[in-house]
């Protein structure tokens, strides 16, 4: 049940509020959406889909389902995940079965983020490559054989005891329809945490997804008040079973959801500044024929705060690609558009000055031909445009080339290369998600205030990419160790720069965009010891600075992360330890959390932590600590 539930919040979204870093990741509205991933048939992915007892589930995958699911103090800005790169040996599943499994191990990528930013504080480091950086099997289809149902036995389970060999038959529990769980705990800083998830099989093809959660912390202790979720998600099949008839299914996918978040309003008070976004989304992927697969997106998300600021943003994205022989083409297109309106009246307190509206958008388009062969160099290339209206009326266009490669030098190890600029649109939504302590609404009180303070209110930008170049090399040690390299050049314009200004002992935030270049190089791995112990870690170094000089004052240049999973000392007691650390100018900060995951019974786990066990410093952002000593627990009841 623990993987299961681990897979289904990764799929329909998870939370995260503070984020760590600085420069702003692709969001969805500029994410290159994977294609070639195609639905399991609806009676595989009814099975998969269950949580049966008495089954081996065996996951095999470079960064952990777990560990991307770590919980974390500062989690609560919407999410959503998409890890493919598991692979899963299920013994409860047909040979038939099997054989279409194995034939649909295709696009391995690392971890993406689909809707979010950078990584943070608590979480692996994740790799974001464009799709057709994947590599895929050359292996055919296999048609699923349904009449192979009918002339197959009942399938049995069977217990051989140690010291008898007659087996005692024992039938399998049949898959339920309906599945959730209820949790509640609290702590020290956390009061209470209490959360809730529902799975219901609406019919062989769709399921409903239901998850909650809420949580409070000491405003005393944490700069992060309080933060919750409430999120819906319904995946349907459509078109024809892939078991009867491959290559002409769609995969709908549609989900809504609000998220809201507290956090101090400046650093010398516990004064609430609240955050609230509405959302939904839409997404459908599918064959068009064995050559021909595409997939569209398209999200809107309402965000306010209590500083009568309100941004409506919208983000659509629409890839295809087409196979000819060995001769790939590849066509990827994305929109981003965000209107900030600002009742400057409300805001500002004083000197009424009405409501304003402006709107920002950008947009990108890119075709690529390229070719694959098993065993052989894999390429593309072609030719992108990328385009936006900023601040002002400001308009940006640019079309630079793209290219893409990848190389196995043999079974173990591969090497690949890319050349793709990128454009994002900075929204009020993903600046507050780097920094939950940046508000608009407080930039313009204080300038109303303090006629000195000339900052910037509006700090969005359109930034785009005149450089990114990056190369990795993927080494694979054993079916379960892995060690991947990466290092990347980019350099980029407007891109917005956080600086924190003090006033009468109060910090505030300011954003400017800048032109900026970075060095990054990335190492991390993980490794299973004494067969069931799990080992991750990630090391990331980082020179950021900016065009006109120096560095950027929040962006992290050295960030290490480490867990290790003791799973080979009992069945039902996981203990885990995680240590992180993450350095920016002038500051470095460390932390040893401590976890525990038991479970009582098959309806009944008990989870307990402890993190920063030594309480060290966590004010990434001068005067707003996010994560304290906290000591938690929760109880899980599951149904």
């Amino acid at each position: 049940m623990r993987y299961f539930v681990s897979m289904v919040l990764l799929s329909i979204a998870t939370a995260s509020v503070a984020q760590i870093t600085s420069p702003p990741k692709p969001d969805s509205s500029t994410h290159v959406y994977r294609i070639g991933e195609r639905p399991l048939p609806p009676s595989i992915a009814q099975e998969l889909s269950r949580s049966q007892k008495n089954r081996t589930l065996v996951y095999r995958d470079t960064v952990r389902a777990a560990d991307l699911e770590k919980e974390h103090f500062n989690d609560s800005t919407l999410q959503n995940y998409s890890d493919s790169a598991i692979s899963m040996i299920d013994t409860a599943v047909s040979l038939p079965h099997k054989e279409w499994l194995d034939s649909e191990l295709i696009e391995i990528p690392e971890l993406t983020r689909m809707i979010g930013h950078t990584p943070r504080l608590g979480i692996h480091v994740h790799y974001n490559y464009p799709p057709s950086m994947t590599m895929e099997t050359d292996f055919r289809a296999v048609p699923f054989d349904s009449t192979l149902v009918e002339q197959m036995n009942p399938v049995t389970r069977e217990n051989l005891p140690f010291f008898d060999q007659s087996p005692i038959p024992m039938p399998l529990i049949p898959p339920e329809k309906s599945e959730s769980f209820l949790e509640a705990g609290g702590g020290n800083i956390a009061l209470p945490r209490v959360a809730g998830w529902l799975a219901q099989s609406l019919s062989e093809r769709s399921v409903m997804n239901i998850l909650g959660e809420y949580r409070s912390l000491a405003p005393a202790q944490s700069a992060i008040h309080s933060y919750g979720n409430f999120i819906a998600a319904l995946n349907t099949q459509l078109g024809e079973d892939p078991s009867s008839e491959a290559f002409h299914s769609q995969d709908l996918t549609i989900q809504g959801g609000y998220a809201t978040t507290s956090v101090a309003t400046i650093n010398i008070s516990t004064n609430d500044h609240a955050l609230g976004q509405l959302f939904g989304l839409a997404s459908m992927e599918g064959d068009l024929s064995e050559t021909f697969h595409y997939d569209a997106r398209l999200e809107d998300h309402e965000w306010n705060d209590n500083f009568a600021i309100h941004e409506s943003s919208q983000n659509a994205a629409l890839g295809m690609r087409f196979d000819v022989s060995n001769v790939r083409v590849l066509a990827e297109g994305t929109y981003s558009g965000a209107s900030l309106n600002t009742d400057t009246s409300v805001a500002a307190g004083t000197k009424p000055l009405g409501s304003v509206t402006t709107p920002i958008g950008a947009e990108s388009a890119k075709a690529l031909v390229g070719q694959r062969k098993a065993g052989d160099l894999e390429w593309y290339a072609g030719a992108e445009y990328l385009g936006g209206s900023g601040m002002n009326g400001a308009a940006y266009s640019a079309i630079l080339p793209v290219a893409r490669a990848r190389m196995p030098l043999n079974a173990r190890w591969e090497l690949g290369a890319t050349f793709e600029p990128q454009v994002l649109l900075a929204s009020a939504r993903l600046l507050s998600g780097i920094n939950p302590f940046y508000s608009p609404g407080v930039v313009l009180q204080f300038r109303q205030s303090y006629p000195a303070f000339y900052a910037m209110v509006d700090g969005r930008s359109v930034v785009m990419d005149k450089i990114n170049l990056a190369a990795f090399m993927n080494y694979l040690l054993s079916p379960d160790d892995e060690v991947r390299i990466e290092a990347r050049y980019t350099t980029r314009d407007r891109e917005p720069v956080f600086n924190a200004i003090t006033i009468k002992d109060t910090t505030v935030f300011t954003v400017t965009p800048e032109s900026t270049q970075r060095f990054e190089f990335t190492a991390a791995g993980n490794f299973l010891l004494f067969a069931r112990d799990v080992l991750t870690g990630s090391a990331e170094f980082c020179s950021a600075t900016l065009a006109s000089g120096g560095t950027i004052p929040f962006e992290p240049s050295t960030k290490f992360t480490a867990e290790y999973h003791l799973n080979s000392i009992w069945n039902n007691v996981q203990p885990s330890i995680a240590f992180n650390l993450i350095s920016r100018p002038g500051q470095t900060f460390t932390f040893l959390d401590v976890k525990v995951d038991a479970e009582i019974n098959h309806a009944i786990s008990v989870t307990g932590s402890i993190e920063n066990l030594f309480g060290g410093a966590s004010d990434f952002w001068p005067g707003y600590p996010e994560k304290p000593r906290s000591i938690w627990a929760t109880v899980r009841y599951t149904f």
